[in-house]
């Protein structure tokens, strides 16, 4: 188990920072839906590719980014519906998100990347990395959903509800400023597929190096949840169980510094 001494620095950082103010910003046209980009003028050493969760956008992994920046290339994305975008006029599941962020890396001529999916990112990432397997040299999931027991609405909403209690408030200012810009009628409408997602039955398509992460106050994501999941990945080129003290459901806000380690040794691994 892991301690973030210094997540108070980052935290700090939030309060007197616009999150996404060091990235670049591109729209990109997939297929007709929209997709925000935000990158790092770093083209330099490894890169990394950040999927948000569901309700939100890629403002609250700025801090994440901005540590990450320091070392690398960092590409960000905010899913058609959210951060601004506008909603698709079709409905869109995980295997629809997911085709629009790897196609979007490849235009975008990110290959071999270390690929980060938060929340629902995670489902979105592993869809995508196994249908496109060039696109990644390791995957990372933080606080990936959905578990056996809580895939209805009421279940999901309430072990979220707990998680989110147990959150720094300084944490979940960025969380609520995704929200607000992604609005409440897609989210919802999004829901439904996140739920009937089974990320565990798309595991063993993984071979890249694998890391999974959790906070210890989460309740979305328990410790027996991501045993599952790195169990399942068996063709995968290693696997890394994470435990990260005192972090709930967002721990890539308040706890950025572990995760951009995590991250970064993650690269070193898959690069050797």
């Amino acid at each position: 188990m892991l301690d973030d001494l210094d997540h108070l620095e980052h935290l700090d950082r939030l309060d007197r920072l616009d999150p996404l103010d060091h990235l670049e910003q591109c729209d990109l046209d997939i297929g007709g839906v929209t997709v925000h980009v935000w990158t790092t003028p770093q083209q330099e050493g490894p890169a990394f590719v950040l999927v948000h969760g569901l309700g939100v956008s890629s403002t609250y992994l700025g801090p994440l980014a901005a540590e990450l920046a320091e070392r690398g290339r960092v590409v960000l994305f905010d899913l058609p519906g959210f951060g601004g975008t506008p909603d698709p006029e079709r409905p869109f599941g995980i295997e629809a998100f997911a085709s629009v962020v790897a196609e979007a890396a490849e235009r975008l001529k990110v290959a071999d990347a270390v690929w980060l999916g938060h929340s629902m990112g995670a489902q979105i990432v592993v869809d995508a990395v196994a249908h496109h397997p060039g696109v990644a040299r390791a995957v990372a999931l933080a606080s990936p959903v959905v578990t056996h027991g809580a895939r209805s609405v009421r279940k999901q909403t309430w072990a979220f509800l707990k998680s989110s209690a147990r959150e720094r408030f300084s944490e979940a200012l960025l969380s609520v400023q995704g929200y607000l810009r992604a609005g409440l009628v897609w989210p919802l409408e999004v829901l439904p597929a996140m739920l009937e997602y089974r990320v565990e039955e798309r595991m063993p398509a993984l071979t890249q190096h694998l890391v999974l992460l959790r906070g210890s106050r989460d309740a979305v994501t328990p410790q027996s949840w991501i045993e599952e999941l790195g169990a399942a990945a068996g063709a995968a080129a290693s696997v890394r169980l994470v435990v990260v003290a005192g972090a709930s459901h967002q721990l890539v806000v308040g706890h950025a510094g572990v995760v951009a380690r995590e991250l970064l040794e993650l690269a070193e691994r898959a690069a050797s």
